[in-house]
């Protein structure tokens, strides 16, 4: 029988959505030992209709609602959110960082830059 092996990390990083992706990249930039944890199933199903029924409905396929009746999406899947969000990031106007006293842009623009951000060619774009 093989000994298990214990292995020390100085983070522990959940999730390996957009958010603990990122995290755990600036971590591990920094020289730092990150373990990133996962909850959910690898994905297999293909085509947008059945991703969306995996965020959008429940297990009776309901709709997903918060108490305050809006439908939400939640995708518990390995990869998370990224998994079905991938292409549809939008940057929140300069009015809202302002009001919240933020200021991104150095993380936004190094964010363009890693994933390669750029506008949809236009022969690409329909009627």
């Amino acid at each position: 029988m093989r000994k298990a092996t214990v292995k020390k990390y100085e983070f522990i990083v959940v999730g390996s959505g957009p958010g603990g992706a990122t995290i755990a990249r600036e971590l591990a930039r920094a020289n730092k030992s990150v373990a990133i944890l996962e909850y959910g199933s690898h994905y297999k199903k293909k085509g947008q209709i059945n991703a969306l029924s995996n965020i959008y409905l429940d297990e009776n396929l309901g709709l997903k609602f918060t108490s305050g009746g809006i439908s939400i999406g939640r995708s518990r899947i390995l990869g998370g959110s990224s998994y079905f969000a991938q292409g549809n990031a939008v940057t929140p106007p300069d009015k809202i960082f302002k009001e919240w006293g933020m200021n991104l842009s150095d993380e936004l623009s190094s964010a363009r830059e890693d994933l390669r951000v750029n506008l949809m060619p236009m022969e690409l774009i329909g009627k």
